[in-house]
């Protein structure tokens, strides 16, 4: 396995990218069984750290499949609440420092993508009333 993650250093962007997403699957499969025991789990604990180390990597596409292993994989989306929280913090627990500062700039950059995100929609919205108001005053000396 040393082989297979230090693939996730390569120089081309689609070897980590494909090395990330396999550990991701790997370790899914692992803790989304059930009656696993804790000694299977400790095997692939470190994947989790090894995918967020690659969150400081200097391009945008390794954030983005860093992000993307986290809601498809490590913490899956589509779980109930419940089961996505003890994943969560199961692997929260199991990070070591660097991917734990990782796992927190990451949550970070998403709070403020979606606060902008969310002041732009506004902003359009306010834009689109203010433009129907001149619009029906327009409309209102146009047929005067």
């Amino acid at each position: 396995m040393d082989d297979v993650q230090e693939r996730m250093r390569d120089k081309k962007l689609a070897v980590r990218k494909e090395t990330m997403t396999n550990l991701a699957r790997i370790y899914r499969q692992v803790t989304s069984r059930s009656g696993v025991r804790v000694a299977e789990i400790e095997k692939v604990d470190w994947i989790a750290s090894k995918i967020f180390h690659c969150y400081y990597q200097s391009s945008l596409p390794d954030k983005i499949c860093v992000e993307r292993c986290t809601l498809s994989c490590l913490v899956p989306a589509t779980l109930e609440v419940k089961e996505r929280m003890s994943r969560l913090i199961n692997m929260y627990s199991s990070l070591d420092e660097y991917a734990t500062r990782a796992f927190s700039e990451m949550l970070k950059s998403q709070f403020q993508t979606a606060s902008a995100l969310k002041s732009f929609i506004t902003y359009q919205e306010e834009d689109v009333e203010e433009n129907r108001d001149m619009f029906e005053r327009l409309k209102k000396t146009l047929s005067c």
